[in-house]
């Protein structure tokens, strides 16, 4: 039998009101992370050495706006910190916005 790698699987679900928000957002976390390799098709994927993660909007059984913050990794140290730089920048965001 082989080692079975176990990955860290982390979910932040933000409520928004304005899809400028997710726009915002989106695109800070990309230049915050122009180094490593993106795609952005339905959603903002980003791919890390030992995991990625993907941010997406939806919308929930209310007809809410939301978005998903979903991070993969080998590590839990790792997917926590990412996890928590992403809530900071989504934080920041929401300051600006209210500016």
């Amino acid at each position: 039998m082989g080692n079975l790698i176990e990955f860290v699987d982390l979910k932040r679900i933000k409520k928004i009101n304005d899809i400028t928000v997710y726009h915002r957002f989106v695109n800070w976390v990309s230049s915050e992370f122009d180094l490593y390799l993106q795609n952005e098709t339905k959603k903002l994927q980003v791919f890390l050495p030992n995991g990625s993660f993907d941010i997406e909007i939806f919308n929930d059984c209310n007809n809410s706006l939301n978005i998903l913050i979903h991070v993969k990794g080998k590590s839990k140290d790792t997917s926590l910190m990412i996890i928590k730089k992403l809530e900071n920048i989504y934080n920041n965001v929401l300051k600006f916005n209210l500016k």
